[in-house]
């Protein structure tokens, strides 16, 4: 059986939107749908004693307000301490080397992803919404090295254009990339051997229970009809000084959400496939 670590005070969670609901779900395959010592606050907001250093075990984080603002970083003293600041140039062994010089710009979500996984300690997992870009784009290869050198990836999961339009202003396909950092000997041991192969989840949530101008939305059969299920409930009532229990039933909508049940079929996943470690 699957049973995900509890959060501890070691668990953070950064993103500027409370309650989006995609965040949610990373806390839910995570840690069990708990939500406890997860913070809510934009990137400046997290810069406090104790907050970026690392160690953590568990980050849930969304960088929504960078692909809403869309400005790349031109501080040449932000961007100087990033390894993904700088200009990576393909080797002869198609693999990618660090030429030292630094990047004139920079998309904060790709500095961002450095400094979620500095947070986390050896082992430590994490949730992050990313542009599709960052995953696909010819341009952002040296990126995907870089984080398949220093981390493992548990799951992705593509996320319907719906997912942040109402509350985050989004109109983007993102997905969420769950990660757990290598240890510092993997990462050498890997870089001389090269990286072991291991099963990655992978999904595509069409429906997260709300359309673009944030209507709930009902599951619905190919007819166009509502689909609904009947929940039963226990009642206990007082009639003429007799206490009576009795059970009602009720017809009830079902959300069209396939973000919970994308979150069981991982946890299935990972009853057949144990995460990856050193």
């Amino acid at each position: 059986m699957y049973d995900p670590p509890p959060l501890t005070t070691s668990s953070i969670g950064a993103w500027p939107e409370p309650g989006l609901p995609c965040l949610r779900e990373v806390a839910g395959l995570l840690n069990g749908s708990r939500e406890d010592h997860l913070h809510h606050g934009q990137e400046e907001g997290t810069r406090r004693p104790g907050f970026a250093d690392s160690g953590r075990s568990v980050a849930g984080t969304d960088d929504q307000p960078a692909l809403r603002i869309g400005h790349p970083i031109t501080d040449q003293g932000i961007l100087e301490p990033f390894e993904l600041a700088h200009v990576w140039e393909r080797t002869e062994d198609e693999h990618f080397r660090n030429t030292g010089r630094l990047q004139s710009a920079v998309a904060p979500e790709v500095l961002f992803i450095e400094r979620c996984l500095d947070w986390l300690q050896p082992g430590g997992r994490m949730g992050i919404v990313l542009p599709d870009g960052i995953l696909g784009n010819p341009a952002a290869e040296y990126v995907r090295w870089w984080i398949l050198r220093r981390a493992w990836v548990l799951a992705s999961v593509d996320l319907p254009v719906e997912t942040f339009i109402v509350e985050a202003n989004v109109n983007i396909l993102t997905s969420l990339l769950f990660l757990k950092k290598k240890p510092d000997e993997v990462v050498k041991r890997e870089a001389i051997g090269g990286p072991a192969d291991y099963p990655i989840f992978m999904a595509v949530a069409e429906k997260v229970g709300f359309d673009r101008r944030g209507a709930t939305l009902d599951k619905r059969s190919p007819e166009g009809e509502e689909i609904v299920e009947v929940k039963e409930e226990t009642e206990t009532v007082t009639r003429n000084g007799r206490t009576v229990t009795r059970t009602l039933r009720r017809r009830e909508k079902i959300v069209d959400d396939d973000l919970p049940e994308i979150a069981e079929r991982y946890r299935a996943f990972r009853r057949e496939h144990p995460e990856p470690r050193a």
